[in-house]
């Protein structure tokens, strides 16, 4: 199943939070990215195949290597609009994965969210997603 990597059309309702920790190990902050990407995916054909698509964007605060060391990242989705247009016979909306990690390039977390839609009458719109990023803050 190929699939090809897309920027969303707008990302919104994001909400953000910086929680100071005590471990494990040097970990001494959390910070959770959660909010909603905006898509226009219609489904494969023929049934069953299914389109696939890898959602990638950046987000939150930019790490300063090397007073700031991300340790981990955690990502989930899950589907928050979806809709036919028209007769769909075997109409289906799937999150395959979901992860994160740091961009090296503007050393931001980078999200990768893969999605998919099957039948050529169906759109995945909307995809919610939330992370949690451990770092080591100096």
């Amino acid at each position: 199943m190929p699939s090809n990597t897309i920027s969303p059309n707008r990302i919104t309702n994001v909400q953000d939070i910086e929680i100071n920790t005590n471990g494990p190990g040097e970990i001494n902050r959390m910070f959770c990215y959660s909010g909603l990407v905006e898509v226009n995916i219609a489904g494969g054909m023929p049934h069953p195949s299914w389109s696939q698509e890898i959602i990638s964007f950046t987000i939150g605060r930019e790490f300063t290597p090397p007073d700031e060391e991300v340790i981990k990242i955690t990502a989930t989705a899950s589907i928050a609009s979806c809709r036919t247009d028209g007769m769909a016979s075997f109409a289906g909306w799937r999150i395959f994965a979901a992860a994160g990690e740091l961009d090296p390039s503007v050393n931001k977390v980078r999200l990768n969210l893969c999605v998919g839609t099957r039948d050529t009458q169906a759109y995945l719109d909307e995809v919610m997603f939330q992370t949690h990023v451990l770092a080591k803050v100096t």
